[in-house]
């Protein structure tokens, strides 16, 4: 049973994680050669993805660890 609060524990933490990454992730734009500005269009620091999509992405790998975590118990257990 405590294998399992594991992989739960686990599975948070890696949801967390990745929503956290996504949400920071910006659009740096380099600045050209002369000086003069930025090269591309997008004001920079503007997110790349919106909050719901990394709240999303978080979730199914949370869920893709905890089905990862059934899967490696079942083979274990036969």
């Amino acid at each position: 049973m405590r294998r399992w609060n594991t992989v739960w524990v686990v599975a948070a933490l890696v949801g967390v994680g990745l929503g956290l990454w996504m949400a920071l992730l910006a659009n740096d734009c380099p600045v050209s050669s002369r000086g003069n500005g930025p090269i591309c269009p997008v004001v920079p620091g503007v997110p790349l993805f919106a909050w719901w999509l990394c709240a999303l992405c978080g979730a199914a790998a949370a869920a893709l660890v905890v089905l990862l975590g059934m899967a490696v118990r079942r083979s274990l257990s036969n």
